[in-house]
C-alpha cells in the first residue's frame, strides 16, 4: 500500500512539474515587447498571469493522463480511479466557477445597460455568436466530465464490492 501511495505522489509531482514547464514554454513573454517592471497591478503588486495557466495545464494534463491510465488498466487499479475522480471533480468545479462568472458578468452588463425590455443587440441581431459557441463547448466538456465521473464512480463501487467479497 505504501508503494502505491508513493507511486501516485510521484505521478502528481511529475504532472505538476510538466505543467509548470509546459506553461512556461508556451506562454513565455520573451518575444513580447513588455518588460517585467511594466507589469504591475494598480495596487503595486507584481502581475503574473502564469498562475491560473499553470493550474489549467495541471488540470488538463492530469485528467488526460489519469483517463488514459484508467482506460489501459480497465478501471481495476483503485488509486488510478481515485485520481481520475479527483481531476474530474476539480475540472467540474473550475467549469462551474467560470460559467458562473460569465453568467454573472453577462447579466450585470445586460441589466445595467439595456434593462429587461431591450435585448443585447450583438447577441440576438446577427452579432458575434462566438460567445454562444464557447458556452456550448464548455457545457459539452462539463457533460463529458460528469459522465466520466459517474462511470468511474460506478467502477470504483464494483471494484470495492469485488474486493470486499474476496476478503
Amino acid at each position: 500500500m505504501k508503494k502505491a501511495i508513493f507511486t501516485e505522489i510521484a505521478w502528481f509531482a511529475g504532472l505538476f512539474i510538466t505543467a509548470v514547464l509546459l506553461s512556461g514554454w508556451f506562454f513565455s513573454n520573451n518575444a513580447l515587447d513588455v518588460r517585467d517592471q511594466d507589469t504591475y497591478h494598480s495596487d503595486g503588486s507584481k502581475f503574473s498571469s502564469l498562475g491560473p495557466i499553470q493550474c489549467m495545464f495541471f488540470l488538463a494534463l492530469g485528467f488526460g493522463v489519469y483517463f488514459i491510465r484508467a482506460i489501459f488498466s480497465r478501471f481495476k487499479i483503485f488509486s488510478v480511479c481515485i485520481g481520475l475522480v479527483f481531476f474530474s471533480l476539480l475540472g467540474l468545479g473550475t467549469l462551474e466557477y467560470s460559467l458562473y462568472n460569465f453568467y454573472h458578468t453577462f447579466s450585470s452588463v445586460y441589466w445595467a445597460n439595456s434593462g429587461p425590455a431591450a435585448p443585447v443587440k450583438g447577441l440576438f441581431y446577427g452579432g458575434d455568436m462566438s460567445v454562444v459557441h464557447d458556452i456550448r463547448v464548455l457545457v459539452l466538456i462539463k457533460a463529458f466530465l460528469t459522465l466520466c465521473l459517474a462511470f468511474t464512480s460506478l467502477m470504483i463501487g464494483r471494484l470495492h464490492r469485488g474486493l470486499s467479497l474476496r476478503q
